[in-house]
């Protein structure tokens, strides 16, 4: 498959994220991300999703918080 047969048929699909819009760079031009971290649950060291960027369009959107990460106290 070449570069431009992926682009044409990437540019527009619509999947589980949504409809997938390419810039310049043949990058998708927006979306939602999570940022995950390192922190406690249950005392234990877990991943957790602490922030994600909502996505409303190209170049616009917004953080939100969605944990806070605590520290992991180590044992004696």
């Amino acid at each position: 498959m070449t570069a431009a047969s992926l682009r044409s048929v990437a540019h527009g699909y619509v999947g589980l994220s949504g409809k997938i819009l390419l810039n310049r760079a043949d990058d998708r031009a927006f979306g939602s991300f999570d940022f995950w971290s390192v922190g406690a649950r249950a005392g234990k060291p877990a991943w957790l999703r602490t922030f994600s960027y909502l996505s409303s369009g190209v170049g616009k959107g917004r953080i939100v918080t969605r944990l806070g990460c605590r520290r992991v106290v180590a044992g004696p």
